[in-house]
């Protein structure tokens, strides 16, 4: 399931994923022509960044809407505690989590049945303080590892081991601030080796690193093994 799947707007109808396999959806969202968004593009850098969130909700409640067989403009949203978006009660679900995630122009949604599920993307680039990002967020050995590296591999190597963290504090709803210091990871392979308690142990999480096309490091995860993912490219732009 490595293959990306090519897809144009506009999204059809689709059935939730069959258990075990997760469905990561990407699209660069400056392309999407979207009513009210386009003129907010020759504005200012607020407007800008106003047009992006309106494209990315759209395409939220598009392709949420896809699943569930409904318009997606008449989808109700809550959010939890830490702020991650769920379905609201009377939806009828059939199962399905979702989690998304952006970096830039790119979004990213993750969509399940009967598992939650955690998405994580940042755009490749070379941090010049990725050491010390490391020493203040990362377990000593990890900080240690990044340390004796050398661009642009140390930046390659601290997305790749921030991105698990990060899916996985999205994926059980907490937050950066209560949970990242209770996440330790092997720094070679960013292979879970710690989590924080009350949370399924390293061992019941699958990591799914996809190998993107574009310029990012994308990471799914949930936390159950044996999880495959199907990874879908939506191209936005007219035809």
């Amino acid at each position: 399931m490595d293959d990306w799947l090519q897809l144009h707007m506009p999204v059809r109808a689709r059935e939730l994923p069959p258990a075990g396999v997760v469905e990561c959806w990407l699209m660069e969202v400056g392309g999407l022509a979207f009513p009210g968004a386009q003129a907010r593009d020759q504005a200012g850098d607020q407007d800008r960044r106003q047009a992006l969130k309106l494209r990315r909700r759209f395409l939220l409640r598009l392709i949420l809407g896809a699943y569930l067989g409904q318009p997606g403009k008449d989808l109700e949203f809550v959010y939890g505690p830490s702020g991650k978006p769920e379905l609201a009660s009377g939806t009828e679900l059939g199962g399905l989590h979702f989690n998304l995630s952006h970096s830039g122009d790119w979004l990213a949604l993750a969509v399940a049945r009967d598992v939650a599920v955690g998405v994580d993307i940042e755009q490749r680039r070379e941090l010049k303080r990725a050491g010390d990002l490391a020493r203040r967020y990362f377990s000593p050995r990890e900080a240690e590892h990044l340390a004796a590296l050398a661009e642009p591999e140390r930046s390659a190597q601290f997305f790749k081991l921030w991105t698990v963290r990060e899916a996985c504090i999205k994926a059980m709803g907490s937050s950066l601030a209560r949970s990242l210091g209770e996440l330790e990871l092997a720094p070679d392979t960013a292979e879970l080796l710690t989590v924080p308690a009350g949370w399924p142990g390293p061992d019941r999480w699958s990591v799914l690193r996809l190998a993107s096309p574009t310029p990012l490091q994308i990471c799914v995860v949930a936390p159950r093994p044996g999880m495959l993912v199907r990874p879908i490219r939506l191209n936005c732009s007219p035809r």
